[in-house]
């Protein structure tokens, strides 16, 4: 398709973007976004019909709006790691004449097509055991993806989501931009797998925050969350990882990697509820009952002293009302707290730069999933006018990117320095996802160079500890532990000595210079001080070993080159519908 042409089939129109305002972009086709109006009996997916797949998705469309979101949810998650590693497949293999992208003239170098031969590569490496040649097709296959989104190659970036089926609609509520959701999840599951390669090359440290990079990107993908599971199961981390395997089941309930994830730590954690998603037996104490929870100090007791509003609170901490209602953002928000905080209002408990706000002052400032589906489709839209640009050969202002254009054409500067903030936090975190760490940090810096925000006596003062946090992340996950020291230190200046998210930017940064000791310690600080559900005893544990891991460490990291060279991911657990 040509550059801004439709991404996702949607029979029912989206609200113009109000983004990009009347009479500031070009032509008179301007306004049109990705969504396509064609009918959906018309539509033709050519880049599947190439590689053998079936052209048209109408049918399958049909049948999957009539499921239970539930039910879509476990498919989606299973059917999209399977598709990803069949479409790397079919690029390798055509590579040299590439007829899976006969359209394409030229180089695709820089693009997605390029990031997931890249990612083939990887993984053929890491099934014949060189783990570390596999690390470094996935830091190439990352590079890619950065070149990709940096530069708005759009028309190959749709022909993969295409080719990922991303541009059909799962639900009603399916309202995600495709090439951001394109880039996303890609980046995820390259950086998840890169984080199983350091596990089997005994970087415990490196592989966490990759595998946590990984579920902050694609936090809808079941194999993000095995693998996170699997490194804090190595860390020692086992009410975490019990957590992180939970979700794996629920997205991918068939997988025998995730059914054997939560076998070996089951005897050791289980749920309040003393049972996991998938029916496992639960560990029984003296008097033949299931036992509680023993992590925090828990003392124990009968499962049937499990109160109701107990019970949801499991459930909320461990993200699966998330899952099952697939809402993505809120699952970053409330039970995967390694990330980016999406919104400042996130984590304002013992923040002291929030403490005095009211419920009006903290509705004002939070930032909506709606929010931040319409920056999703305010990138989508930038790229794709940059992309025609480009190919139409008007002329672009000299170094300018995409993302600078889009800021001029809706005149950023007219509008409030609150909407600046949160356009600034949107976008920054979304550059996140996508794996430009190096791109967020210049827009968390852009915003923190505002006037309202450049201080501590400054009207925005309160988004300071925030986004700082944010970009001592950012800047920790391309390397630069020195700045993001920096970062993390005036965070939690600002933010207060009790402020959890600001002691554990701190702990990370410490693990990253090696001071484990240091980190050991603030991280138990932390745990202790922070109201937020701050999931940090895999941190701890590891850091208490100074980066070594429990002894089951060495064990957790052979079954995880086991698992990759068996290809036991894509197994499934074949169960009778009647049983």
């Amino acid at each position: 398709p040509e550059a801004g042409a439709s991404s996702r089939v949607d029979s029912h129109p989206r609200v113009p973007n109000p983004w990009f305002r009347t009479g500031r972009t070009q032509g008179s086709g301007a306004r049109r976004d990705m969504r396509t109006e064609e009918p959906r009996d018309a539509l033709q997916n050519p880049f599947a019909q190439r590689n053998g797949m079936p052209g048209n998705r109408v049918e399958d469309e049909a049948v999957s709006l009539a499921k239970p979101g539930w039910v879509l949810a476990c498919e989606e998650s299973r059917r999209l790691g399977e598709d990803m590693e069949a479409l790397a497949e079919r690029l390798v293999s055509s590579e040299g004449t590439d007829t899976s992208f006969s359209s394409f003239p030229g180089d695709v170098s820089g693009t997605l097509v390029s990031a997931l031969r890249q990612y083939h590569r990887g993984k053929a490496a890491a099934n014949n055991g060189r783990h570390d040649v596999a690390v470094q097709r996935f830091t190439e296959a990352l590079g890619d993806c950065v070149l990709s989104w940096n530069e708005a190659k759009v028309i190959t970036s749709i022909q993969v989501a295409k080719g990922l089926r991303l541009e059909i609609r799962r639900n009603e509520a399916d309202t995600s931009s495709v090439l951001v959701a394109a880039h996303r999840r890609i980046v995820g599951e390259i950086i998840s797998s890169r984080s199983e390669s350091r596990l089997a090359l005994g970087q415990i440290w490196l592989a966490m925050m990759d595998a946590e990079a990984g579920v902050d990107s694609a936090p809808e993908l079941a194999e993000t969350h095995l693998r996170l599971g699997a490194v804090y199961e190595a860390a020692g981390g086992n009410e975490p990882s019990l957590r992180a395997y939970q979700r794996a089941a629920q997205l991918d309930p068939k997988s025998v990697a995730v059914a054997r994830g939560l076998e070996r730590v089951r005897n050791t954690v289980v749920t309040p509820l003393g049972i996991t998603p998938t029916g496992a037996t639960p560990t029984l104490g003296p008097n033949g009952t299931p036992k509680l929870n023993g992590g925090g100090g828990s003392k124990g007791g009968k499962v049937f002293e499990m109160s109701l509003e107990q019970m949801d609170k499991e459930w909320e901490a461990i993200g699966l009302d998330c899952v099952k209602s697939q809402e993505w953002y809120d699952l970053r928000r409330k039970a995967c707290p390694h990330g980016v905080l999406v919104a400042i209002v996130d984590a304002v408990e013992n923040n002291d730069a929030t403490k005095a706000w009211k419920d009006e002052k903290l509705k004002e400032n939070d930032i909506t999933t709606e929010e931040y589906t319409e920056k999703e489709h305010f990138a989508e839209r930038a790229m794709s006018l940059f992309a025609k640009k480009r190919h139409e050969g008007l002329p672009i202002p000299e170094d300018s990117t995409w993302l600078d254009l889009a800021f001029e054409a809706v005149n950023i500067d007219s509008l409030t320095p609150l909407e600046q903030a949160k356009i600034c936090l949107c976008m920054a975190n979304i550059f996140c996802w996508c794996g430009d760490f190096a791109g967020a940090d210049e827009l968390y810096t852009f915003a923190l160079e505002m006037e309202d925000m450049n201080g501590a006596d400054t009207p925005l003062a309160a988004w300071r500890p925030a986004m700082l946090a944010n970009r001592a992340l950012a800047r920790m996950r391309v390397g630069n532990s020195s700045a993001a020291a920096v970062d993390a230190e005036t965070a939690l200046k600002e933010g207060g000595p009790r402020w959890g998210i600001g002691l554990a930017r701190m702990g990370q940064v410490m693990c990253y210079m090696n001071e484990w000791g240091k980190a050991a310690q603030t991280f138990s600080i932390a745990q202790e001080r922070a109201v937020e559900k701050l999931d940090l005893k895999a941190k701890i544990s590891l850091a208490k070993t100074a980066g070594v891991g429990v002894p089951a460490a060495k064990e957790a990291a052979a079954a995880a080159a086991e698992r990759i060279q068996a290809g036991k991911e894509k197994e499934e657990m074949h169960v009778d519908d009647d049983s």
